[in-house]
């Protein structure tokens, strides 16, 4: 298995980790990372949706904060990710995606600083700290 399927299949379990998210297929298509997702709560999709944001990734069709309370689920998305080489991460988009989805389940307790960080250090990214299980740092 190479490298970037590697990145891939652990962004693919980090997603599984999330409650109601179901990753139906993931595949590589040139240098980007496509993964079609199924979310079966408003909850989770509207956390989700900031973090794919934040990590500069691609989604088939997004969902205002207003929409949210009307939007039927489950719902079927497409993420797409390039995982070429950029200055910081070797994996691209990919990679800090992967980085966003360890906070976010460090951040809801779906994970532990003993889970996450030696993650967090193979990326190269900051590493988390012992918060009470669902607390929010900000």
């Amino acid at each position: 298995m190479s490298a970037p399927d590697a990145v891939l299949d652990q962004v693919c379990e980090l997603l599984e980790r999330l409650p109601g998210v179901v990753v139906l297929s993931h595949r590589f298509i040139d240098a980007d990372a496509q993964i079609e997702i199924r979310i079966d709560e408003a909850t989770i999709f509207e956390d989700l949706q900031h973090d794919i944001m934040s990590a500069n990734v691609g989604m088939d069709h997004w969902l205002r904060p207003s929409a949210m309370a009307t939007a039927v689920f489950p719902l079927h998305r497409v993420m797409t990710a390039s995982a070429s080489p950029m200055e910081g991460p070797d994996f691209g988009y990919l990679q800090i995606l992967g980085i966003h989805l360890i906070w976010r389940l460090h951040r809801l307790g779906l994970l532990t600083a003993a889970e996450a960080n030696p993650r967090l250090r193979a990326w190269n990214a900051l590493c988390v700290c012992d918060w009470p299980a669902g607390a929010d740092p900000r």
